[in-house]
């Protein structure tokens, strides 16, 4: 795996004296690392309406049938799916200020760990095609985001320190010991597919490619120094 890094830094203090008499530095490092995602997975319902609660729930058990069906074509193993979720709720239908029993609605929740990207575009091609099935959207995961997570974090302090030992250089100073540091939060954007592109894909002939790009794990440290 390849890393991109890209390190920026906000310096917030200039010297001054500490409680303990300390002359510090304050500043503020930033730090990031992109890499392509692992895997994804692809976040659904199976939904069916009918007039009785059995009827609704046999589409639902035929369209799970056809789910599986796609998902064996593609060699997705079941251990990958989770469909352990199913719920019914009663439709109702108000006429004349009097509510009216029109039926049950099914859903049943599905969530696929896709660990052949490659195969994104060919899936929900295929999910589209199955008319009880909505798809909601998608996650870019990444096998082990710790470890993404610590170097983006080991970036943002060898930022501070950069930038740090700048400005005490040009203040004729030198960096001393760490005083402190504390983490200032982390970032990583997990972008989800819209539906409406989703739906255009089901209706071509052959399905659209799903462009999927590096993902950057963003980091901030506030450190400060004392200066000698």
């Amino acid at each position: 795996m390849r890393y991109f890094i890209v390190c920026f830094a906000l310096l917030f203090s200039s010297v001054s004296l500490a409680d303990d008499d300390h002359r510090f530095i304050q500043v503020t490092g930033n730090g990031s690392i992109s890499a392509l995602p692992d895997y994804l997975q692809l976040n659904l319902s199976i939904e069916a309406t009918a007039s009785d609660l059995k009827a609704a729930k046999k589409r639902v058990d035929s369209a799970m049938k056809k789910l599986l069906k796609t998902t064996k074509s593609l060699n997705i193993a079941e251990k990958d799916i989770d469909a352990a979720h199913i719920s019914n709720h009663p439709q109702y239908e108000w006429r004349n200020n009097n509510r009216e029993y029109r039926g049950e609605q099914v859903n049943r929740n599905v969530t696929i760990t896709l660990r052949d990207k490659e195969a994104y575009a060919e899936l929900s091609h295929q999910l589209l095609n199955i008319s009880a099935v909505r798809i909601h959207g998608s996650q870019l995961k990444f096998n082990d985001r710790q470890a993404l997570q610590n170097q983006a974090f080991a970036n943002a302090v060898e930022a501070a320190r950069k930038k740090a030992a700048i400005m005490a250089k040009a203040s004729d100073n030198t960096l001393g010991e760490v005083l402190s540091i504390q983490e200032q939060g982390a970032h990583s954007p997990q972008p989800v597919y819209a539906m409406a592109r989703m739906e255009k894909m089901s209706m071509d002939a052959e399905p659209a490619p799903m462009l999927i790009q590096k993902q950057t794990i963003e980091a901030s440290v506030v450190i400060r120094y004392e200066l000698k």
